[in-house]
């Protein structure tokens, strides 16, 4: 073989990636290869003059084929397909399996070694390493199907952290804007409302009303039962206020017994009365915890917008202001703000120091309007009315300075007062129109408590040698069942000093009917806005009847107050009432004019009582 010619082939063989040996006559090797780190793997390289020589070849190799084969092969010339062999990589069991074909030259024998991966062993081996790449293959997919089953499980994890942080944010949310006992909105949120709807009312033209609502003597029911109790009351309260209202109002704790509530769309005020007497009567049924009936009633003022305020800030104000007005003043619970209530603080320390020194000079007087019994007509006493005249000759209403009177001490000065003047008045008019003459005077709940008062009451009974029932003090119909030990004491010390008792107002508001009877009161005075239209109205006539009755099983005297017409005096005459009074007789006089009024009333009485005298005689 040419030097040429076995270049060429050794070129075409590297192309294929295949060995060549070439075994010369001199039976030296040489060895060509188309990768140089192919040479360690078969044979050991002898680096000579003459290039590199084979100086030895892995025994594999010379067992299968250079010992038995080679000399066979060159004397016959033939090609020869001798067996597979396997070439070591290294002295572990790692090999690659070859093939080597003898091939005849001229003065050479070529031996081609070619990678053949589709015998026998080398399937196995491919076999072996199929099933190790599908063992790692599968150790891969486990490994990657746990981190597939470990991000999943992340996922989950990173989710319910994101759910229950959104959870804990609308919880915190709701926190800050929501109060934690009742879960009504709080002050913050109320004033949010408040102002997005004076806003709209704004562009619409419309009012908005806001009412400030307060529980009366709350304060009693968590001195005498605890705190745990006083939180379930308010709870209740709560959920009966709400059920009052429409789904566009909004209804707030303020903190302890203080709610408010948002009315948008409203204007009549027959609608916001209608609004007040509901929010009232929520109440009517006794509130029971732990077995105890506690019966609450609340307070209301009333502020509207625009017409009281223009801002949400003096809206609650003014609002506020009313509410302390309708729990310090007689008549309905709920009072709408007017201009004057709204009186600065500098103002209020001011008339607080006009009353005191009102005392000093004098400045109070009493009214007194007459008691007349329905049956003879003979007037049988008179209610006692404090009044103010300032020096300049104003006349300030009892509504502007008993509230802040019974702020402090000055209402049982003011209660001491009335007390020693009424006594004296009713012991000159005993000595004119009668022994059976008596006075009615109104003390409140502090009077009744105070010292002060008590020692007064005994101190001029004594003095003045007035009969026993001459005097009857009149208490206020609000007897929440709280009250009755206090009221009971109260009541057992006027008792004590011979003192007739009454109830005034009774029907105005919701009174424990069972502390009533418990207390033994004398007289119940039935209030003045439930004999307005008992003359044109029957519901309002059967609700008065039906009251008269159920007083009479409470106590001994009956009298019907407000009569301002003669209809509603036939009616009350024509009902068991035993006494009215009202301005159908007269308005409340000064003493010197009360003496003159009941002259002159003496005297049409006598007159009247001719006629019928002369009218049974014609007979």
């Amino acid at each position: 073989m040419t030097t040429s010619s076995f270049k060429m082939l050794v070129s075409l063989y590297r192309r294929l990636g295949i060995i060549v040996i070439e075994q010369r006559q001199d039976k030296s090797l040489w060895l060509l290869s188309p990768q140089p780190d192919w040479f360690p793997l078969i044979a050991k390289l002898d680096k000579g003059g003459d290039g590199d020589r084979i100086t030895a070849i892995t025994s594999n190799f010379m067992q299968s084929f250079v010992e038995d084969n080679v000399q066979g092969m060159w004397l016959s010339g033939q090609e020869r397909q001798i067996s597979s062999i396997w070439i070591e990589v290294d002295s572990s069991e790692n090999s690659f399996p070859f093939e080597a074909t003898a091939l005849r030259q001229v003065d050479s024998m070529l031996i081609v070694i070619e990678y053949v991966p589709n015998t026998y062993k080398a399937k196995q081996f491919l076999a072996q390493q199929s099933r190790e790449n599908d063992l790692l293959k599968g150790l891969l997919e486990n490994k990657k199907a746990k981190q597939v089953q470990q991000i999943a499980s992340r996922e989950i994890e990173l989710v319910q952290e994101i759910n229950e942080r959104r959870a804990l944010e609308e919880q915190l949310t709701h926190l800050a804007f929501h109060d934690p006992l009742t879960g009504l909105p709080n002050r913050s949120l109320f004033m949010d409302r408040l102002q997005r709807a004076i806003a709209e009312a704004e562009r619409k033209k419309e009012p908005v009303v806001v009412m400030f609502i307060d529980l009366d003597d709350f304060k009693k029911v968590n001195d005498s039962f605890g705190h745990h109790v006083g939180d379930k009351v308010i709870q209740t309260a709560a959920l009966r206020l709400k059920k009052c209202l429409r789904d566009i109002d909004s209804i707030a704790r303020m903190g302890g017994d203080e709610f408010t509530l948002l009315i948008p769309h409203i204007g009549e005020q027959e609608d916001i009365e209608i609004i007040a007497r509901r929010l009232i009567e929520s109440l009517d049924d006794p509130i029971v915890v732990e077995g105890t009936e506690f019966r609450m009633s609340i307070s209301i003022g009333i502020s509207i917008f625009p017409v009281d305020a223009t801002n949400e800030d003096s809206l609650l104000r003014n609002a506020d202001t009313a509410m302390y007005f309708a729990k310090h003043t007689r008549g309905p619970s709920y009072t709408f703000y007017v201009a004057d209530m709204g009186t600065s603080p500098s103002k209020r320390l001011a008339l607080a120091s006009d009353i005191e020194l009102a005392l000093q000079q004098k400045e109070f007087f009493l009214v007194y309007q007459p008691i007349i019994n329905v049956h003879n007509m003979e007037v049988v006493g008179a209610e006692a009315l404090l009044r103010w005249r300032r020096a300049d000759g104003e006349i300030v209403g009892p509504d502007r300075f008993i509230p802040l009177a019974c702020e402090s001490d000055l209402i049982t000065k003011i209660g001491s007062w009335v007390i020693g003047n009424s006594c004296n008045q009713l012991r000159n008019w005993r000595g004119i129109f009668g022994e059976k003459f008596r006075i009615n005077i109104n003390l409140s709940v502090r009077e009744l408590e105070s010292a002060v008062c008590k020692d007064r009451l005994r101190a001029v009974l004594n003095e003045l040698h007035l009969p026993h029932g001459s005097l009857e003090v009149g208490i206020t119909g609000t007897l929440p069942i709280e009250n009755v030990s206090l009221m009971q004491s109260g009541i057992d010390s006027l008792k004590s000093l011979h003192i007739s008792t009454a109830i005034d107002h009774f029907g105005e508001r919701q009174t424990s009917l069972k502390s009533i009877k418990t207390l033994g009161l004398d007289t119940i005075k039935i209030d003045r806005y439930l004999i307005r239209d008992i003359a044109d109205d029957k519901d309002s006539y059967e609700v008065f009847t039906g009251l008269v009755k159920l007083s009479s099983c409470l106590a001994k005297n009956i009298l019907a107050e407000g009569v301002e017409t003669k209809e509603q005096f036939k009616l009350v005459q024509q009902i068991a009432v035993d006494e009215a009074q009202g301005h159908f007789f007269t308005q409340p006089l000064e003493s010197h004019f009360f003496d003159q009024w009941m002259k002159e009333f003496d005297r049409k009485q006598k007159q009247k009582l001719k006629v019928v005298q002369q009218k049974k005689g014609s007979l």
